[in-house]
């Protein structure tokens, strides 16, 4: 009833399918993993946003999903430049629960096309499979920028508290300061100036090292677009 609901509302061909051939093979933990990825599919806002545009225009669906998520790359960059400029505005707990959900989802996305989703080859000429290619990969560049400033949105609120820079509490830094040192831990150079001072902090500073190391390491080897 779920799935049936979820074809009918979002965009059918995206969403996650069973390998037929390979149920046999499955097993407990292979079907949880199924649901739990198809659930947080569902509560994709850029699916929502897919489906709509769809079923507005269907004449052309590649173009309308493609209209879609870059209207969606719209919404979330404003949604985290504003908490970025105006940390805690709508209340801190309001902010970091909408900040936390588009960085995750942020980063599901990119695991569920990039990683998961399975995509058929197709016959279409290497130039198209290329542009197509290059345009994935500068839409991974600035999910991959998103996530700095979303980090740097997080320090400039009260869990900036936890985080020392320069001596300095990073809670209330300047733009500047909060993008800097979001930066420096995203690619891992930590001076001793930045460190963290509670277990908290260091937790904070750890959950963003290993974002960006999935979207590094893992997510880009199978970003980079292939020459014709």
């Amino acid at each position: 009833m779920f799935e049936k609901f979820c074809s009918t509302f979002y965009y059918d061909e995206d969403r996650p399918r069973r390998v037929e051939g390979n149920k046999d093979n499955e097993s407990f933990i292979a079907t949880f993993s199924f649901a739990v990825i198809y659930l947080l599919w569902c509560l994709s806002l850029i699916e929502i946003f897919k489906g709509i545009a769809v079923k507005r225009h269907p004449s052309n669906k590649r173009k309308s999903r493609a209209n879609a998520i870059d209207f969606h790359t719209l919404v979330k960059w404003l949604v985290v430049l504003f908490f970025l400029v105006c940390p805690g505005v709508l209340g801190w707990k309001a902010s970091t629960i909408i900040l936390i959900y588009f960085l995750f989802m942020n980063l599901f996305s990119y695991f569920y096309y990039h990683l998961w989703k399975y995509e058929p080859s197709t016959s279409e000429k290497p130039e198209v499979l290329h542009a197509r290619a290059t345009r994935r990969f500068v839409l991974f560049a600035l999910s991959f920028l998103y996530s700095i400033i979303g980090f740097a949105a997080f320090f400039r609120g009260p869990w900036g508290a936890h985080i020392w820079f320069f001596e300095c509490s990073m809670e209330k830094a300047s733009i500047v300061d909060a993008l800097a040192a979001s930066a420096a831990n995203a690619f891992t150079f930590t001076p001793g100036q930045f460190v963290p001072m509670t277990e908290f902090g260091f937790a904070l500073l750890t959950a963003q090292v290993f974002y960006s190391f999935v979207f590094l390491a893992i997510i880009l080897a199978v970003s980079l677009p292939a020459r014709p």
